[in-house]
């Protein structure tokens, strides 16, 4: 069985207590990846993964975003024994803000430290299914769409949104 966001947010509810909050945790981190990426900056959402873009070299005749990067967190790849089938580069990323917890309990109603410890369970339970061996897919709204199959991650990125 493939493990989706919506098992994810069920299973997540089950140990956090609220399969409301879960979902609407999950719904305000696609919200921030999004407005994120929409003002031309890279997030990082810490110990699972980074949304980045890739910048034009100073000597392209077209300066700016070149495209876009999915990468999983170093900490998850090393601790879940899991790779990602392209690997990204270092050079011209835009470099990575972190996530916003504060901005992440405004937008779902939870406190600070309730969506910190929310994410870190979703992050476990996301690992431990790529440890058993399960196919992860996961939609970030118009981002885009991860899948881990065999433990080998792949990230397929939505249309290019218009960065002013």
């Amino acid at each position: 069985m493939t493990f989706t966001v919506k098992t994810l947010v069920c299973d997540c509810g089950k140990v956090c207590g609220s399969v409301e909050e879960c979902q609407r945790l999950w719904e305000a981190l696609i919200s921030c990846i999004e407005d994120t990426m929409l003002g031309g900056k890279s997030l990082l959402v810490p110990g699972l993964c980074r949304f980045m873009y890739i910048k034009s070299s100073k000597r392209d005749l077209h300066q700016g975003v070149k495209g876009r990067v999915f990468v999983l967190d170093p900490d998850f790849l090393r601790a879940y024994h899991t790779t990602m089938r392209v690997p990204s580069g270092t050079a011209l990323l835009v470099p990575c803000l972190s996530v916003n917890y504060s901005k992440l309990a405004a937008l779902s109603g939870l406190s600070k430290d309730r969506v910190r410890q929310t994410l870190a369970t979703m992050t476990k339970m996301i690992g431990q299914t790529v440890m058993h061996g399960e196919p992860v897919r996961l939609s970030f709204g118009q981002t885009g769409a991860l899948a881990i199959e065999g433990r080998v991650a792949s990230f397929q990125f939505g249309p290019m949104p218009v960065i002013p």
